[in-house]
């Protein structure tokens, strides 16, 4: 029984290795967006990106598209960056295939194959990579093919802002006359920044080193993953979903930054009131001053919303300032209300 065990637990245990290699692959192949001419926007400003762009007018299955920068436009990019549109589909995903120049010819599988051309699955609101970033004085100019039926278009933003470009055209070939856009695309630059195995892993154990709490509770959850998987294998498939369920849950808790749950940062808020002051409950408006400031120094403001975004814990120096303040039991903090923060006040 107790070879099994052990078997068994190397698997599981091999299983659990294999995540954490994905996560040091995908910290290798992490990248970072260098310039645009739509950034978020933060909580704060009350907005979302949905509410910046809209779809492009008279959508199609094949665009041409040209991209102009002047001698003086937008500065020098860096050698490595390249040049992303955001897809616009109505919640579909699409294959694209994206192609140098304005061919005439249909696309040809020998040269996704040889990998002359690019078949990229982007998902509705994602990024279409067009290709490298021309440089000042450069004209760009790409194909996007629709390979299966289905229209799609590309985001357009409010304005004509395009700091990077003299001049931003979308045809539809197909049909010349298609008014696809009245403003301008939504783009941006976007580089490879590897992340080192050491750093992502620092980063991803960083909030667990913190807690006691989501120590103990990693602990528990491992405990009864192991069990789970035991009793799984044992076919005692009653004990196998008690023990399994609640560990993947608490598992998942704890890899999460702060206040990542649904409607977080008010169910935690308002159990914090409810501990250490119920008398502000008489302005639901407020927070405990002690969760704002955790609020404040992980930088919860601009990242929340944005998985390609980092956590504000991507250096020594930042982690070292949110440990300073998970040290403390901000007890006084607590009993006391602080400002209003955007997304986080009590329930009643």
């Amino acid at each position: 029984m107790l070879k099994r065990f052990l078997l068994r637990s190397l698997v599981l245990a091999g299983i659990l290795l294999a995540c954490f290699a994905h996560l040091v692959w995908n910290g290798w192949h992490a990248k970072k967006i260098v310039a645009e001419n739509l950034p978020h926007p933060s909580l704060s400003t009350g907005k979302r990106d949905i509410d910046l762009s809209v779809p492009t007018y008279e959508p199609g299955r094949l665009y041409d598209l040209t991209f102009e920068r002047g001698e003086e436009t937008g500065g020098t990019l860096p050698a490595d960056a390249r040049l992303k549109v955001q897809l616009t589909s109505n919640g579909r995903t699409r294959l694209l295939v994206v192609r140098s120049g304005h061919p005439n010819t249909d696309v040809s599988w020998w040269a996704l194959l040889t990998g002359r051309e690019k078949l990229q699955i982007v998902a509705d609101r994602e990024w279409i990579d067009l290709g490298p970033a021309p440089q000042p004085g450069e004209t760009f100019e790409v194909q996007v093919s629709g390979l299966l039926p289905g229209p799609y278009g590309f985001a357009q933003i409010f304005t004509h802002d395009r700091p990077h470009f003299s001049l931003i055209r979308a045809v539809r070939p197909e049909s010349p006359r298609a008014r696809i856009t009245r403003t301008t695309l939504r783009y941006a630059f976007q580089r490879a920044e590897p992340v080192p195995a050491r750093e992502t892993l620092a980063r991803f154990f960083f909030f667990i080193s913190c807690s006691r709490v989501l120590q103990v509770t990693g602990l528990v959850a491992i405990v009864l993953l192991f069990a789970g998987w035991w009793w799984l294998w044992e076919k005692r498939y009653s004990r196998a979903v008690a023990a399994l369920v609640p560990a993947i849950t608490l598992i998942h808790a704890c890899c999460l930054a702060p206040f990542q749950g649904a409607d977080e940062s008010f169910h935690v808020g308002t159990v914090e009131a409810v501990v250490w002051n119920p008398e502000m409950f008489a302005n639901l408006y407020s927070y405990p001053s002690s969760l704002g400031l955790l609020y404040d120094v992980i930088g919860y403001d601009k990242w929340v919303r944005y998985p390609e975004i980092s956590v504000s814990i991507d250096s020594p120096e930042r982690r070292a300032r949110v440990r300073d303040v998970a040290a403390h039991r901000l007890e006084a903090e607590a009993r006391k209300g602080g400002p209003g923060l955007p997304e986080a006040y009590l329930l009643n």
